[in-house]
């Protein structure tokens, strides 16, 4: 017979071999293109509407817009994921995760390429930012929303239908 310590240790060993070969399950990720990153290509050069239909979509994720230029839409939130969270800055730091849309026009179609990152407001003011760009389950999240965008705007429904 087992004493209680062992049957502990294994089933601790069983759980722990679970949860490992659980990570080992590979993400969804998107196709190559051609910045690497999430993008779409858009026949139209109407890009306020895209901008507006960006906003409305990320802010029913709890995301904000830090800023909008003819050429950037960036967007924050906090970060609720604490080990990504706690992979830049600190305990103390204040965490952000920010996606910046740049946006590209290119003859009669605009480019929107995403990039998002960890971003940590560190207790002395300094700014710490970590690139999340993995081509992951955030990176095919972004390109399933900019895939939407696209048949959207190309279809001239609006974005509310």
């Amino acid at each position: 017979m087992r004493s209680p310590k062992s049957v502990r240790a294994l089933l601790f060993l069983g759980a722990t071999a679970l949860s490992i070969s659980g990570c080992g399950t590979q993400p969804a990720t998107i196709p190559q293109t051609a910045y690497g990153k999430p993008e779409i290509v858009i026949a139209s050069r109407d890009v306020d509407t895209m901008k507006s239909s960006l906003i409305r979509e990320m802010a029913r994720f709890g995301y904000q817009v830090d800023k909008d230029t003819p050429y950037l839409l960036e967007m924050s939130r906090t970060a609720t994921d604490l080990i990504t969270a706690h992979s830049v800055g600190s305990a103390d730091s204040t965490h952000q995760r920010v996606v910046a849309y740049t946006i590209i026009k290119q003859g009669a179609s605009t480019r929107i390429v995403a990039d998002y990152s960890m971003r940590a407001q560190l207790p002395g003011g300094q700014v710490d930012t970590m690139s999340l760009s993995d081509n992951g389950t955030v990176s095919s999240l972004i390109q399933q929303l900019l895939n939407r965008l696209k048949e959207t705007i190309e279809s001239g429904k609006s974005a509310q239908e």
